[in-house]
């Protein structure tokens, strides 16, 4: 009878080591790759750049003015059949105080006495200019005729100087169709002098206030234009000189981050949290800028993205518990806020997740 009573004690005693060896060591490591998702938000953002210490809500600024003069060389897109035998255009200029008619085939001549004659009679205004058509006199004389300038030799001498002309375009010696300014031409070229000038001033802001700034463009005034051709004027190309005078008004980095955090966060609900803001894709657009007050509208366009939150009950290691490895990844990437899940149960003989909350490990890879 003793030796049957040892047996069960022993029997039940290895029973009871190997059940507390199984809650004891049994240990669960639950790696969840939460699904990313996107928010967006636009929103006024109030800028003062007046006062230190803006009120409530409103973001401090820095007021920044420069100047900014560029000349940028553009391409004419038109083109015009000429009759006869019309080459280009010469422009004429009378600095006297008196019209100057000059006769159809009135010669103009060059610094290399490369002779050209005007098409048609024409009146040179007194302190004024016009554009002529002209020919070649002797097309064999030269094949292309860079920019010039010419002197009249009809004129009396003292005059030579007064009243005169210049091409402003490389002219063929054989007549053929010319290439003409069109509208959408010094359209393009006044945006894309606009656009330079924007990028001029924003960096001239950056060097000044650095990486930490960012700025918006809140008033151009254009100060200077030159822009020595019309619409439908001969020319292969032209030039434009514009000088800007830019205002941009800046804020920090750090601030516009905070206030777009806030707003994306209100939006984001439920078992998700705000994992970053993309500064990269924020967008500023100047809503009202008030001169005489300093202060300026901008609608902001953030982005962020959104993660399972840490604290989220889907995360619940009691619904966990139990669980073999098929089930526990069936259960969680049931849910939309998680991509995929891997479980890895130790040692060798544990096929379930343990039931003690602190035996199980879940680790977040928000990679």
């Amino acid at each position: 009878m003793y030796v049957k009573f040892i047996t069960v004690f022993v029997i039940l005693t290895i029973v009871l080591i190997v059940i507390i060896s199984y809650y004891s060591f049994g240990r669960a490591m639950i790696e969840v790759t939460p699904r990313v998702a996107a928010v967006t938000s636009d929103f006024i953002a109030d800028i003062d750049t007046q006062n230190a210490t803006p009120a409530p809500g409103i973001l401090k600024g820095t007021l920044f003015t420069t100047d900014v003069s560029l000349t940028g060389s553009y391409e004419a897109s038109g083109s015009k059949d000429v009759e006869g035998n019309v080459i280009g255009q010469v422009k004429l200029s009378n600095t006297t105080s008196y019209n100057q008619p000059l006769v159809a085939t009135t010669r103009l001549l060059t610094v290399d006495k490369v002779l050209l004659r005007i098409k048609n009679r024409v009146d040179v205004p007194a302190g004024g200019s016009v554009t002529v058509d002209v020919y070649a006199d002797d097309p064999s004389a030269f094949e292309t005729l860079a920019p010039s300038k010419f002197t009249i030799p009809g004129l009396a001498e003292n005059l030579q100087t007064q009243i005169y002309g210049e091409s402003l375009v490389t002219l063929q010696s054989k007549p053929g169709s010319l290439k003409v300014v069109k509208a959408v031409d010094l359209v393009r070229a006044k945006d894309d002098l606009m656009k330079k000038a924007y990028d001029e001033a924003m960096n001239k802001f950056k060097t000044e206030f650095g990486p930490d700034y960012a700025a918006v463009v809140v008033d151009k005034k254009l100060v200077e234009e030159k822009l020595p051709v019309k619409v439908d004027d001969i020319a292969d190309k032209f030039t434009l000189d514009q000088k800007f005078n830019v205002t941009l008004v800046g804020v920090k980095q750090g601030d516009v981050m905070e206030t777009s955090a806030s707003r994306l966060k209100q939006l984001v609900s439920g078992e998700r949290e705000l994992r970053a803001i993309k500064m990269e894709n924020l967008t500023y657009v100047v809503q009202n800028y008030n001169s005489e007050t300093k202060t300026a509208n901008v609608k902001i366009h953030a982005e962020g993205e959104t993660v399972l939150r840490s604290d989220s009950k889907i995360l619940d290691k009691a619904r966990l518990a139990g669980l073999n490895v098929r089930a526990v990844e069936l259960y969680l990437t049931s849910f939309d806020e998680i991509e995929s899940v891997k479980v890895s149960l130790t040692p060798f003989w544990v096929t379930k997740v343990p039931t003690l909350a602190d035996h199980v490990t879940i680790v977040i890879n928000n990679q």
